[in-house]
């Protein structure tokens, strides 16, 4: 350069200038945002006002934040809290509205507060066709970009139970800043009442949790701010010795949801077991196989049989047992063999036993879908009636 008579002093004078500097930040191909404390736009480049569409002073005090992506705002939020105890923040990617539409930007945070306090310097990348490249040419960085975006957690946990990454939706599930939490215990986003659980799920992963089969484990994990807990599945598998990985891959799903669904279940087939138990028959369920599936309270008082036995669903002794109790077994057990080879039909007949009792029995068919899956049999104390009646006959 010195051969050409370059003079650096001519560069370093016209920099010193405002107005160059000014117009160095206007043609710098990123964009360039100052926001206050709560994201309002004090000053933008002339990059943003092309790729946003808006002039600068048609968006200074106006929201930055309304650019942002719904998914992705949370962890803009977080970021932002956090960059003002650095000197410069961690890259993050997220979604923005530009005049192309929804892009991916990476976005560097720097505070400022000699601009305005709690000001913040933004420098904003599109990444859009590099990762559109990456996705073609690179499934390693397509396998990236869905575990970023997955809304499971994915987290690397080191063999002393540390958080050495995580993928974004711990941010966008639970609220945490990632560089806030790495490098600490996971045990610290796990309330007191379950590092019992946690503690284990280690022990047992570190005998060995593959990919096939990782250790569960259902347990709370901490939101941002002490915003209570969510429930969640993790699954832990062992990749210690693995070079590349070095520690646990363990996987979190908010299991939210399923655990409401399930207490809905236990409620209603609490319900059901109550209803059954409080009616005046006995109620016997079968499947498509003959096989005992239920039954209620009843059904044992009425029957007599050992309560061990049914629930042992053990049903050629369970018939044996009823056999020897009835007047006519062989007709018993006819009835009974045309009702599982007969034709699909609701059916109903007497039972007469030998101390003298008479039960009614009704057996309908249970059906899913249209399709039937097994039988239910109702069995209802006549003997009553049944002498009643015959007490009439003999008056006339």
């Amino acid at each position: 350069m010195s051969d050409v008579g370059f003079d650096f002093s001519l560069v370093r004078s016209a920099i010193g200038d405002e107005h160059v500097l000014a117009r160095l930040l206007d043609d710098l191909p990123d964009v360039v945002i100052v926001i206050d404390a709560h994201g309002a736009v004090l000053w933008a480049n002339r990059t943003a006002e092309e790729v946003f569409g808006r002039s600068v002073a048609e968006v200074v005090g106006t929201s930055g934040l309304d650019l942002v992506h719904p998914d992705d705002l949370e962890f803009v939020l977080r970021s932002l809290s956090s960059v003002q105890g650095k000197q410069v923040g961690a890259p993050i990617e997220v979604r923005l509205q530009t005049v192309a539409g929804w892009q991916l930007m990476e976005l560097l945070g720097s505070p400022v507060t000699w601009v305005h306090p709690g000001a913040v310097l933004l420098t904003v990348r599109d990444l859009t066709q590099r990762r559109r490249f990456e996705l073609v040419h690179n499934h390693d960085s397509r396998l990236r970009s869905l575990v970023q975006n997955s809304t499971a957690i994915t987290m690397l946990v080191s063999p002393d139970g540390c958080l050495e990454s995580a993928s974004g939706a711990l941010t966008r599930v639970l609220g945490h800043d990632p560089e806030l939490v790495e490098g600490r215990p996971l045990a610290e986003l796990v309330p007191e009442a379950d590092r019992e659980v946690l503690d284990g799920a280690f022990e047992r992963a570190s005998r060995g949790a593959s990919v096939a089969g990782p250790v569960t484990v259902t347990l709370s994990l901490y939101r941002h701010g002490n915003r209570g807990v969510l429930p969640f599945e993790l699954a832990f598998v062992n990749l210690i010795d693995d070079p590349t990985v070095g520690g646990y891959v363990v996987t979190g799903h908010d299991v939210t949801d399923r655990l409401r669904a399930d207490l809905e279940l236990r409620k209603a087939l609490s319900l059901l077991k109550a209803t059954l138990d409080a009616t005046a028959d006995g109620i016997l369920a079968v499947d498509i196989e003959g096989h005992i599936v239920s039954f209620n309270q009843r059904l044992v008082e009425m029957w007599q049989v050992p309560k061990d036995l049914l629930e042992a669903k053990d049903v050629p002794n369970i018939t044996e047992y009823v056999r020897e109790k009835l007047v006519d077994p062989s007709a018993f057990a006819g009835q009974v063999e045309e009702t599982y080879h007969g034709p699909a039909m609701d059916r109903s007949d007497l039972l007469e036993f030998k101390d003298g009792r008479v039960f009614e029995r009704f057996s309908k068919l249970q059906r899913v879908d249209g399709d039937v899956v097994g039988r239910v049999w109702s069995f209802r104390n006549i003997t009553d009636r049944t002498q009643m009646r015959g007490g009439c006959q003999d008056q006339r």
